[in-house]
């Protein structure tokens, strides 16, 4: 649910999501809103989304990997 709501923004989709009503539905409605529009994605948007993810996974899981790297 929470997948859903989060990436209609990420695809850089909020406004088109707002034109057709999907910014107020359902999980589901907006999983098949996301299921139609999705070629109309604007790039640029997707890939700094997905640049935030990505490093918000790595500073998560780096410092313990160095960690148990630089440990004699």
């Amino acid at each position: 649910m929470i997948f859903t709501e989060q990436l209609i923004p990420e695809l850089g989709l909020e406004d088109l999501a707002k034109a057709t009503g999907a910014a107020h539905a359902s999980a589901w409605q907006k999983a098949k809103f996301i299921g139609k529009y999705y070629r109309e994605t604007h790039l640029l948007t997707f890939y700094i989304a997905l640049g935030a993810f990505l490093s918000l996974v790595f500073a998560k899981y780096s410092p313990t990997e160095l960690a148990l790297k630089l440990d004699p």
